[in-house]
């Protein structure tokens, strides 16, 4: 994955930084070896809807690190019958990464990329890069330039309580 993540950025001529750390997948600590602030921290999330029609839809939803999801926001705007996060088992499956390394790009065609608009509110996006130990900083910018247009943009998170 990490190697898959450096590709699509050098091949997008994107600039990026990689720091290599202590493996830690928790969102405020991981924040503070990269030395980042916590809101610029992508979290990214394996979730399982079911479709009016029954069809089950994987989704990895991104939303910054100091930010809670709403499960509710996603269902409606979706309309979707039935939201949940999807076992660990078919979060590995789709993406290839621990819980906790997964990073905010989707290489699976089963797994639909939905991002917070709140992401969009920061300088910089920083996330484990398919490995607790690996993570990449680059310019939200130039994050939201290589992602594929099929991207979903909507508002779905809420403050954390």
């Amino acid at each position: 994955m990490f190697n898959k993540i450096i590709e699509l950025l050098e091949n997008s001529k994107v600039a990026f930084t990689v720091l290599e750390h202590s493996a830690e997948g928790r969102s405020e600590e991981v924040s503070n070896i990269r030395g980042t602030k916590l809101c610029e921290g992508a979290k990214a999330m394996v979730l399982k809807g079911t479709q009016p029609d029954k069809s089950i839809l994987f989704l990895l939803a991104i939303l910054p690190a100091d930010k809670s999801i709403d499960l509710s926001k996603i269902k409606q705007a979706l309309n979707l019958k039935k939201i949940t996060f999807a076992n660990t088992d078919d979060a590995k499956r789709l993406t290839g990464c621990e819980i906790g390394a997964i990073p905010p790009f989707s290489f699976n065609e089963e797994l639909c990329l939905i991002i917070d608009n709140a992401i969009k509110n920061n300088e910089k996006v920083a996330f484990n890069a398919g490995s607790l130990s690996k993570s990449i900083v680059l310019l939200t910018k130039d994050y939201l330039n290589v992602l594929p247009k099929k991207t979903t943009f909507f508002d779905f998170s809420k403050e954390r309580i």
